[in-house]
C-alpha cells in the first residue's frame, strides 16, 4: 500500500466572495482519525451564505460540508468505530457532535450544544483540513460516516445529504405517515 499523500490542494475562503487555492500539509493521522480522498462535495445553502458574507463563519476556512469520498488512510480505532477501512467509499455527515451529552444520547446529535460543523472550523484550528473543497480532508474522531455503494456515480451518490435532510425535515421531525396530507412551500432544497 502506498503512503498517504503529504499535501492537499484546497480552496480556502479568505474573505467574503474570495476563494484562494492553497497547497496545505496533511498531518500524520492518529489512531482515532482518517484521511478521506474527496470524490465529490455537495453545495449547500449554508456554503453560499458564508461565501457571500451573510452567515459570518470563521475564516480563513475550507468550505464544503457534504463530502463523499474514499478512505485513503485510517487509524485502527477509527476503523473499528466506523466499521470501514482503506478503500471504502463513505458519505460523511456535516455535524461533529460530542456523542456523550444528554442531547446526543437521546438521538438528537444534530442539536448537540458543543457540536462543530465541517467547513465552519477555521484553518488555524489544529490541522485545518475540516472542509471538502479539497483533494483530501481529515475525518475527526467525532465524525459520523456511512458506507456508500461504490458502484453509484459520484454525482448521484453525493446527493445523500439533501435526500437525508429532506427525509428528516419531511418525515422524521413532523412524524409524517403514509396517507397524511402535506403542503410543501418553497422552491429551495427543503421544498424540493
Amino acid at each position: 500500500m502506498a503512503a498517504p499523500p503529504r499535501k492537499t490542494l484546497a480552496m480556502v475562503q479568505t474573505a467574503p466572495r474570495k476563494l484562494e487555492p492553497r497547497e496545505l500539509p496533511i498531518p500524520a493521522l492518529d489512531d482515532e482519525t482518517a484521511l478521506l480522498r474527496v470524490e465529490a462535495c455537495g453545495i449547500c445553502g449554508s456554503d453560499y451564505e458564508p461565501y457571500e458574507g451573510v452567515l459570518r463563519t470563521p475564516i480563513p476556512a475550507i468550505p464544503g460540508h457534504e463530502p463523499l469520498g474514499v478512505i485513503e488512510a485510517i487509524g485502527d480505532a477509527a476503523a473499528r468505530r466506523w466499521g470501514v477501512d482503506v478503500g471504502d467509499r463513505v458519505a460523511v455527515e456535516t455535524m461533529l457532535p460530542c456523542h456523550h451529552c444528554a442531547t446526543c444520547l437521546s438521538g438528537a446529535y444534530h442539536l448537540c450544544p458543543t457540536k462543530r460543523i465541517y467547513s465552519y472550523v477555521p484553518l488555524d484550528h489544529g490541522h485545518g483540513l475540516f472542509g471538502a473543497y479539497a483533494q483530501y480532508m481529515v475525518l475527526d474522531p467525532r465524525s459520523i460516516v456511512h458506507r456508500m455503494d461504490a458502484s453509484l456515480p459520484p454525482e448521484i451518490a453525493v446527493m445523500f445529504n439533501p435526500l437525508g435532510a429532506g427525509y428528516r425535515w419531511a418525515v422524521e421531525i413532523p412524524g409524517t405517515r403514509p396517507g397524511d396530507t402535506v403542503l410543501v412551500l418553497g422552491p429551495g432544497q427543503p421544498g424540493l
